[in-house]
C-alpha cells in the first residue's frame, strides 16, 4: 500500500511542510504620549498599567506628604514589591507620616548602598529617638552628595552639641 516506501511522504515532512507552516507578521501600533492627568486617573482604577517612572511623576504632581502622594508610592510598591526604588520611595513617604514601623519593611528591600537610603534610615533613627545613630548615617549619606541628608546631619549636630551630648 506504501508508495515508494513512505520516501515521498518523508520527502515532503521534512522538506515542504516547514516551509508552509511559517507566518511572517508585521504590527504596528501607537502609544499615546504619557498624560499626568489620565495617569491619575490610572492610579486608582487600573495601576498596572503604568509603569514605576510614570507612577513617580504622578506622585510629585501632589503636594509632598500629601495623603495622595503617599497613596501613589502604596501603589507602586504593590505593583512593583521588589524594586529596591519603589520600597526606597515607600519608605519615604511612610516616615512623612511618621509610620516607622512600615518604613522599616520598606528600607529592608530597598537597596542599602544609596545616599537616600543612608538618608532615609537616619531619619527613621531619629524618629525613633536614636540620634545617636542618625548622625552618622546623615553625616554618610552627606558625603555621598546627598544635601537633605546634609541639612539634617547639620541640623542635627547644632542640636547635639546645644545639649552638651
Amino acid at each position: 500500500m506504501r508508495a515508494e516506501g513512505g520516501v515521498s511522504y518523508r520527502t515532503l515532512l521534512k522538506d515542504i511542510y516547514p516551509g508552509l507552516r511559517k507566518v511572517n507578521c508585521l504590527i504596528e501600533y501607537t502609544v499615546n504620549p504619557f498624560n499626568v492627568e489620565q495617569a491619575k486617573a490610572a492610579i486608582v482604577t487600573n495601576p498596572k498599567h503604568l509603569s514605576l517612572n510614570e507612577m513617580y511623576l504622578v506622585a510629585n504632581s501632589y503636594s509632598k506628604g500629601s495623603r495622595e502622594f503617599t497613596d501613589v508610592f502604596d501603589a507602586a510598591v504593590r505593583m512593583f514589591p521588589n524594586d529596591p526604588t519603589a520600597n526606597l520611595n515607600a519608605a519615604a513617604a511612610e516616615l512623612s507620616q511618621k509610620r516607622t514601623d512600615t518604613a522599616l519593611k520598606y528600607l529592608e528591600k530597598a537597596d542599602g548602598q544609596t545616599p537616600e537610603y543612608l538618608n532615609n534610615l537616619g531619619v527613621y533613627h531619629f524618629q525613633k529617638g536614636d540620634i545617636s545613630k542618625a548622625i552618622p548615617l546623615f553625616q554618610q549619606s552627606a558625603q555621598l552628595g546627598n544635601e537633605t541628608a546634609r541639612q539634617n546631619w547639620q541640623a542635627l549636630t547644632n542640636v547635639w552639641d546645644y545639649k552638651g551630648k
